[in-house]
Formats: structure tokens, sequence, C-alpha cells
């Protein structure tokens, strides 16, 4: 998805939670360079308590 489809997807009010998904993004970005296990230790964390929400609520708004 590129930029202006997430805008686009933002704007039709398919994304809620727009800081959440940025948070999402900024810890995809960082996953590539995370040497740290207690910062992989958190974003696994944000990971199952967070992000796998943020997934579920979307795909049952695009049902």
């Amino acid at each position: 998805m590129n930029k202006l489809e997430e805008k686009q997807d933002n704007e039709d009010g398919v994304i809620k939670e727009e800081a959440a998904w940025i948070s999402l993004l900024n810890d995809r970005n960082s996953t590539s360079r995370i040497y740290d296990e207690q910062t992989a230790i958190d974003v696994l964390g944000r990971i199952k308590g967070q992000y796998v929400n943020l997934f579920d609520e979307i795909i049952e708004r695009l049902r």
C-alpha cells in the first residue's frame, strides 16, 4: 500500500487508530536492525498486546 492509498483509507474511516498504526510501522521498520534483546522483547509484547488487535479490527471493518 502506498502513501496515497494509506491516506485515502484513513479518510474513508478504515483506519481508526492512526497513532497505533504509525507505531506499528515504526516498530516494523526498526526490527531489521534490532540487536538488543530487551528491545526485541518489547516489540514482541506490542505485537501480541496491541498490533494483532489492530489487524483483527481492520479485517472486521473490511468484511
